[in-house]
């Protein structure tokens, strides 16, 4: 019998039923499997049998019409005429040629071990004279064994002839004993799905969750789980898609354009590349995730050759049309230590001492980056227009949308505090006391930021087009926490047990994201510039000089005079100064502040940090 599309020769006589299942490891996709398809090979049979249970010549036929009779389903199929030859061929050459074709390359294996003549004793207490196990192995990069099963052949006295003994099961026994096993076992699907742990569910975490057109992100793809809600196998494949935009990384396959694939790596992470389209009418893109049923390693199975199955996530990102993106980073690390002890004479004359102790620690930390996107009220290919009155040229940007890139936040704090009396003319006492407290943020934290048109300004020099400062508003993090606070206190002399509480609530605050640096002299403040309006200012008050009076006469502005004054007494924090970046199309600055206060038997340190980045995108 030869299944359609495939030929094959076999010098070995087998059963019927194990000729019907041969096909040359190029066994067709069967009907019936809802699942991924799966097909071994049987690999070694060795046959150790002083008792002569089995024929030599009959012995691999036999297994291979005895495994095929039990593993094969819908899904799993046994096959290979010349298993021996084929596996270590296929060792050797580290493929198969025609893969893709007629051939498919097995990913499974059997082992067949049959020996006799033994002299062992079974957990139950009688005479083991055989067994028989079969084994079923991966063949992936690495070979592993995926399951056993084993049957023992016994020898007892029998009642009508104690001294008698038989010679144990017979291969035939051993046959029917193997198939009780595969019976009362778990299935071969349900055993090679617990091994494989194909991905049936993952998380997509993308590096932003908007984009602008034509800009790129990282997305990272993980905790895949399988349908037994376990962790995924580092062999298995999955095939990642973007609609509209492209998916960078990841090997092609035949599935068609845009769909790449990629291996689930050991820490069970993928991390695609995405870039955003330079433009269209969706503003929105979905990136979707499938699994596969390709296992094998790619020498074996080509990354080409890769098939989706079935779909496990699904992300929709927000594609933005956007003139410029600032970047926001900030950071703050406070802590506390104080400790103190000592002791005193509770009264002259007597011996009674009071010593007492105590011991605090604060920490504070938190670390936060916010991402904005800006539309420009001047912007032109990043042109400026001058001002013609003053030498600086203004941008105005109004914020679009605003979102947290990352944030960390924890706080901790400690005390411990004691106090004892001693002494001949005292009575011994004292107590003790701890206390605990810690914060967690929870929940999603969020951003506080009013999109006022032109509250974020941009200095540029118009001479040489390069952005000087920036002056933005106070953006705020609103978040959750978490906060656990635990006591405890004892005395003594006493009876009553440790003093032990607990307390637990849920709370909000938020965190400003602002420069941090003291105040310096203003390098670029804003300077008039020639004009003949200024000149006809200061000639109008000459002129009315003496016609009008001179209280009259102030209340006329003048400009030039009020700028120098300006100029003279102008501050700015020294984070706004642009001190990175080429000026013209990214550019940013950065501060940091560090205070340090003496306390009493101890001191208190806060570092912040702030940046800034800003960048300007081409139309």
């Amino acid at each position: 019998m030869k299944p359609s599309g495939n030929s094959c020769s076999s010098s070995l006589i087998i059963p019927a039923l194990a000729f019907m299942l041969l096909s040359c490891a190029a066994f067709p996709q069967p009907s019936g499997c809802d699942g991924c398809s799966r097909s071994a090979i049987l690999a070694s049979t060795l046959l150790n049998d002083p008792m002569k249970l089995v024929s030599p010549d009959a012995f691999r036929p036999s297994v291979f019409s005895r495994v095929a009779e039990l593993a094969t389903t819908p899904c799993f199929h046994l096959s290979g005429s010349e298993a021996d030859s084929y596996s270590q061929n296929l060792r050797a050459a580290g493929s198969v040629t025609g893969y893709g074709s007629e051939r498919r390359i097995a990913e499974y294996s059997f082992e067949s071990e049959l020996v006799s003549g033994l002299n062992e004793t079974s957990p139950d207490g009688r005479s083991v004279r055989s067994k028989w196990t079969v084994s079923l192995w991966f063949e992936g990069s690495q070979r592993e064994l995926v399951h056993s099963w084993q049957t023992l052949g016994t020898q007892e006295k029998r009642a009508s002839s104690p001294t008698e003994r038989n010679t144990g099961t017979t291969f035939s026994g051993h046959g029917n004993m193997m198939s009780k096993q595969f019976s009362d076992d778990q299935s071969i699907t349900e055993i090679i799905g617990r091994f494989e742990k194909r991905p049936v569910e993952c998380t997509i975490t993308p590096e932003y969750e908007w984009l602008g057109n034509g800009e790129w992100m990282e997305i990272e793809i993980s905790y895949f789980k399988d349908s037994y809600g376990q962790k995924s196998r580092e062999f298995n494949r999955i095939i990642v898609r973007a609609d509209n935009g492209e998916i960078t990384n990841g090997d092609e396959c035949d599935v068609g354009p845009g769909y790449k694939v990629f291996e689930v790596s050991k820490e069970g992470i993928v991390r695609a590349r995405y870039r955003a389209p330079d433009g269209g009418s969706d503003n929105y893109e979905t990136i979707t995730v499938y699994n596969t049923c390709e296992v094998l390693p790619k020498y074996k199975v080509p990354y080409s050759k890769t098939g989706i199955n079935d779909k496990i996530a699904e992300k929709r990102i927000e594609i933005s049309n956007y003139d410029a993106v600032l970047n926001l980073t900030a950071t703050k690390h406070k802590d506390l230590m104080t400790s103190s002890e000592g002791s005193n004479q509770t009264e002259a004359g007597k011996d009674c001492r009071n010593s007492f102790s105590s011991h605090k620690e604060f920490l504070e930390e938190y670390s936060v980056a916010v991402r904005i996107t800006l539309e420009g009220t001047v912007l032109n290919n990043v042109t400026m227009k001058p001002n013609p009155m003053v030498s600086q040229t203004v941008i105005g940007f109004s914020p679009v949308k605003a979102d947290i890139t990352s944030f960390n936040y924890s706080l901790r704090e400690s005390s411990f505090s004691r106090q004892e009396l001693t002494g001949s003319d005292c009575l011994n006492s004292g107590s003790e006391g701890s206390r605990n407290r810690t914060r967690s943020a929870i929940g999603t934290p969020s951003v506080r930021l009013v999109p006022v048109p032109n509250s974020i300004a941009v200095s540029f020099d118009p001479q040489t087009g390069k952005a000087l400062k920036i002056r933005f508003p106070d953006i705020g993090i609103e978040f959750s926490y978490n906060e656990t606070e635990e006591s405890r206190s004892r005395w003594w002399p006493s009876d009553s047990p440790a003093s032990f509480h607990t307390n637990s609530k849920e709370n909000g605050t938020s965190i400003g994201i602002r420069p941090v640096g003291d105040p310096v002299p203003d390098p670029y403040p804003l300077e008039i510039n020639y004009s003949p309006v200024l000149d006809s200012i200061a000639a109008m008050k000459e002129k009315l000089r003496g016609t009008m009076g001179e209280k009259l006469l102030s209340m006329i502005p003048e400009p030039e005079k009020n700028m120098q004054n300006a100029k003279e007494s102008s501050k700015i924090k020294p984070d706004q100064l642009v001190t990175k970046g080429d000026g013209r199309t990214s550019f940013g600055g950065e501060g940091k502040k560090s205070t340090e206060k003496k306390l009493d038997g101890g001191s208190e340190r806060e570092d912040l940090s702030f940046s800034w980045q800003l960048t300007l995108k081409r139309k």
